[in-house]
């Protein structure tokens, strides 16, 4: 069984409309992120109320790999494996620090308060058997059992609480196969893609993040993620 990091994301949900692509906006931001030598860039984000496409700041690497996006109600930080069995992707530890480093400089320029936070953590698995590991998953109806199984399933949603403030927890674990860039050559990749996915509750819209609390939410949400990727570990094995 090989695991490989396909991509890192956080996620903090809450008005940033003023974080616009103009040009003193764009050069607080490059001068704050000049050691990441990250590219100002712009994306278009559809607005409901009025109906139009507006113009939103992305902060990007040269390579591609990593990607700062500013929409009018969430900033990502998004971290991508672009070229699996090459690219050095960060540990997951090391790219939780370097995201609590980049929200303590967005709010040197941003003062903000954030509503919600999610991270979600999406990893491959490839060189298993996945018809014996969907039957040690699931129990099937007569039907399925005898056949293998061209696709295949296994989610858990759930919630957890810790000092005060209740987490998502959603695990999700299907079969994959599809074209990815892997060892400088676009192949098929076929196998597993474990998607984790922790974040604050949306019924609570309390604007209670700050750069003060963030790392320690930041590091519940992380250890959470931790708990399940090492549980989902063990029982692939």
């Amino acid at each position: 069984m090989k695991l490989e990091n396909l991509k890192y994301q956080i996620s903090l949900f809450g008005n940033y409309e003023e974080i616009v692509p103009n040009i003193e906006t764009i050069k607080q931001f490059v001068e704050l992120f000049t050691d990441e030598k990250l590219i100002p860039n712009q994306f278009k984000e559809f607005n409901l109320d009025l109906k139009e496409e507006m113009s939103r700041l992305s902060l990007t690497s040269i390579d591609n790999s990593f990607t700062i996006n500013f929409n009018s109600d969430r900033i990502d930080f998004i971290l991508t494996n672009i070229n699996l069995g090459v690219f050095s992707m960060l540990d997951f530890s090391t790219f939780i620090n370097n995201i609590k480093n980049y929200v303590l400089k967005i709010d040197s320029v941003s003062k903000k308060k954030h509503k919600r936070i999610g991270l979600i953590r999406d990893v491959l698995v490839s060189e298993i058997d996945t018809d014996s590991l969907q039957r040690k998953f699931n129990n099937n109806i007569i039907f399925f059992n005898d056949k293998k199984k061209n696709e295949w399933s296994n989610s858990n949603a759930s919630r957890f609480e810790k000092e005060d403030e209740i987490f998502n927890v959603i695990s999700n674990i299907r079969t994959l196969k599809t074209r990815m860039l892997m060892l400088n050559d676009h192949k098929i990749f076929e196998g597993l893609l474990i998607n984790l996915d922790v974040n604050t509750i949306v019924e609570n819209q309390n604007y209670r993040f700050n750069s003060e609390n963030f790392n320690q939410n930041i590091d519940n949400i992380s250890m959470i993620s931790d708990e399940i990727y090492n549980q989902t570990y063990e029982f692939l094995k």
